[in-house]
């Protein structure tokens, strides 16, 4: 027992050095885990931001002409001309459509996609749904390669006439 006879302990000075050492030791490790956090959560952010900002670009609307919307039901099959605004492309519209008989979704209406600052017309096929009440047209765009559907910019429509 002869190590507890002697009392020298750590110098201070070597006490210092080591909590310093332990100090910069422990900041880096938890500077790295949180440089990685960080990255992760602002590529995150970007990506909704991106989303929301293109989204927001997307406005479209059915042609308006003499004041009658270009937009009619023939027998089974709907046509009308769609123009896209300046802002951004379109990819699809999704179409859900109403009638006395049931409700229609057509997951794609364009046959291509449909250019800023474009006009197309449109024919689709909605089957045996009788007079229709109402038709919600919602746009989809790409985004960093995915297709993205924008809810928010939907367009409803109502009191479809006979073409």
């Amino acid at each position: 027992m002869r190590f507890l006879e002697n009392r020298r302990g750590v110098s201070p000075l070597v006490a210092t050095l080591l909590l310093i050492a332990l100090s910069i030791a422990l900041g880096a490790a938890v500077m790295s885990w949180g440089e990685d956090y960080i990255e992760e959560k602002a590529e995150f952010v970007q990506g909704v931001q991106e989303t929301v900002t293109t989204c927001d670009l997307v406005s479209f609307s059915v042609i308006t002409i003499s004041g009658v919307q270009q937009l009619c039901q023939d027998g089974s099959t709907v046509r009308g001309l769609i123009d896209n605004g300046p802002d951004a492309d379109i990819a699809d519209i999704h179409a859900r459509v109403v009638g006395q008989q049931g409700i229609f979704v057509q997951e794609s209406v364009l046959g291509k996609p449909l250019p800023r600052g474009s006009a197309t017309p449109i024919a689709f096929s909605t089957g045996d749904l009788g007079p229709l009440a109402q038709i919600k047209f919602t746009p989809k765009t790409v985004i960093g390669g995915k297709l993205v559907v924008c809810g928010k910019q939907a367009l409803l429509i109502e009191n479809i006439l006979p073409c």
